[in-house]
């Protein structure tokens, strides 16, 4: 009775135990979902094997005695241990299998067969596994006293950042966290690359591993790229929280969402240097850093006053069409110049979600006017637009003046689709305005570069977000913007370093007036291109009335209104409410030589 009951409760074991782990590995997208599943395909080996072995030993050892049970399930375990060590006596149990039903012998006979073929298998696993960890923990801690950059998931852009900063100095410690092996061709493929650079891979969180050794003794960069938000926030908080106190590390944290801006930028409390990556932003200010006179181009309409008209185009409102509209309306603020922007979106609600993100660019106070001394530009939001349809045609065929277009749709198929469309629209439209189409994949931006149709023509379609440009060391860490950004901080508005990296209006803002400068140098307006020193007083004071003009744009892009008031005392960062956003001629002295500090940076130096 024993043993028939005891087959029974091992064979319903054992196929329950394969039914979860084949759901749990059928989970690719669970965090430790295939561990885990290994682990209870071993557990269910130990335990069906055990309760064989309760049979075996009651049977032939303890059955009517005193403690049998209790005896027969200790060397039951003893039993199971064995075979998960090549220990078993499996001759033994085929030979005392009396008390079983006949027909139950054969199919215990081969239960038992598997599990002691399998259970070492697991114990050979369990082992490699173990080397690989041990492995990877001897050779962090042996770079304690180096700089060592730590990406919390091994993604493609990760990857991409990784590959670069070994590239450019093999000797450097790359480590990504959150590993876990598993049957996907894609993490194959980036698992191979990430050994070719030879880094250190662990299967733990972030927050997890130790890293205060490398810390006291190095520099430890951290990266946190993962796909999941709010699992990037808590990485970085708990970060923040555990290394907050050492000047040698490093976050970077990337993040479009406000959460990531508000939680992690506390002023001066921590003395971790915090940086975070708007990647829709990183993206444009990238573009515009290595080509300022890009948006300036192909200006064909002239208004009556003789400025060249911008008209630029963007069709998608999602991340990088949102970034690039506020970007643009101050960026486009040029003497010589008058923007217009129109931008094309499917959600009916296009347009009010920009007026709830920056209420003054599309007040009609400000929107559409031309007052001297003030921000001047022209936007339009069309809403419910659907790209190939008549509908966006007809609409697109009024812009006749067209000299930039992004198109970012959120998928590089359809951005050059759409790219494509629009450069056969303008030709019949006989213009040629710049058009850029978001593109992340690399080969297929190499391949747009020189793209003709069959009669050999260019569509001349550049593409921006490529992965190589957009995740590298030099854009990241040792980004020449972010230098301008901070000489513009420190010797235009006389700031310091620690505030520059405390708080993000500073770096954004300074960020924003670095890319203004190189415009201003580009175009040669009023003297940008000349030392501060051979300009005149007709061009200083022509350059501080554009520099407020543009900081005005540059406020409300970031959803900045007026106070109500020219009294400082009216300002409220906390409101996004300022006393200065009013024409030139109004700021008192002391504004107006702020906006002359600005501009005498020498960004050459």
């Amino acid at each position: 009775m024993v043993w028939n009951i005891s087959f029974l409760s091992s064979l319903a074991i054992l196929a329950a135990g394969i039914v979860i782990a084949a759901r749990l590995f059928r989970r690719k997208n669970q965090q430790n979902s295939d561990t885990i599943g290994f682990f209870v395909l071993a557990a269910t080996v130990f335990v069906s094997s055990g309760v064989m072995f309760f049979a075996l030993e009651y049977e032939q050892e303890y059955i009517g005695e005193p403690g049998g049970i209790i005896n027969s399930i200790l060397l039951a375990v003893r039993q199971s241990i064995g075979i998960f060590v090549v220990d078993g006596d499996f001759s033994f149990f085929t030979e005392n299998m009396e008390g079983m039903l006949p027909i139950f012998v054969p199919f215990a006979s081969g239960i038992m067969t598997l599990l002691v073929i399998a259970a070492p298998l697991f114990t050979f696993g369990f082992l490699l596994s173990f080397f690989k960890n041990l492995s990877s923990h001897v050779r962090f801690f042996a770079k304690a006293g180096a700089s060592v950059y730590v990406f919390s998931e091994l993604n493609d852009k990760s990857l991409v950042l990784a590959k670069d900063l070994k590239r450019n100095n093999a000797s450097r410690t790359i480590v990504f966290c959150d590993v876990f092996e598993n049957d996907d061709e894609r993490f194959g493929e980036l698992l191979e690359g990430a050994k070719r650079i030879n880094a250190i891979f662990f299967d733990k969180d972030v927050q997890d591993i130790s890293f205060s050794n490398h810390a006291k003794r190095g520099t430890v960069y951290f990266f946190i790229t993962g796909q999941d938000h709010d699992e990037n926030i808590d990485q970085s908080l708990g970060l923040v929280e555990k290394y907050g106190q050492y000047d040698s590390v490093h976050l970077y944290l990337f993040s479009d969402s406000v959460s990531g801006e508000v939680l992690l930028f506390n002023g001066k409390k921590n003395k971790m240097k915090i940086r975070r990556v708007n990647e829709s932003l990183a993206m444009i200010h990238n573009a515009l850093c290595h080509d300022p006179g890009v948006v300036f181009e192909n200006t064909s309409a002239v208004t009556p006053d003789g400025d060249k008209v911008i008209s630029a185009v963007l069709v998608g409102l999602g991340g990088y069409g949102m970034e690039s509209l506020k970007t643009l309306v101050w960026y486009g603020q040029m003497d010589g110049y008058r923007l217009k922007i129109d931008a094309f979106d499917r959600d009916a609600h296009a347009s009010a979600r920009v007026a709830y993100l920056c209420p003054e660019i599309m007040d009609e106070r400000y929107n559409h006017q031309y007052v001297s001394g003030e921000a001047c530009y022209s936007v339009r939001v069309h809403d419910q637009m659907e790209v190939g349809t008549d509908a966006f045609v007809r609409e697109i065929s009024k812009l006749t003046e067209a000299s930039f277009v992004l198109v970012s749709l959120g998928n590089d198929d359809l951005n050059i689709e759409t790219a494509v469309s629009l450069r056969a629209l303008f030709e019949r439209m006989h213009i040629k305005p710049t058009i850029y189409a978001v593109v992340h994949n690399d080969r297929l931006a190499e391949c747009l570069k020189d793209l003709t149709n069959y009669r050999g023509q260019p569509y001349c379609i550049r593409t921006i977000g490529g992965l190589q440009a957009s995740y590298s060391e030099k854009v990241i860490l040792h980004s020449e913007l972010e230098k301008d950004a901070l000489d513009i901080h420190c010797l235009g508005y006389g700031g310091s370093v620690e505030d520059f990296y405390a708080y993000e209006y500073n770096y954004s803002s300074s960020t924003a007036s670095a890319l203004h400068n190189r415009a201003r140098a580009a175009l040669r307006i009023h003297g940008g291109d000349l030392p501060p020193e051979q300009r005149s007083e007709q061009q200083n004071q022509a350059l501080m009335d554009l520099e407020h003009r543009r900081w005005n744009a540059y406020m409300r892009s970031i959803g900045y209104v007026y106070s109500g008031s020219k009294d400082a005392k009216t300002r409220n960062d906390l409101g996004k409410m300022h006393h200065n956003l009013v024409e030139y001629e109004l700021l008192c002295q002391a504004d107006k030589d702020k906006d002359l500090g600005v501009t005498q940076v020498d960004l050459e130096d």
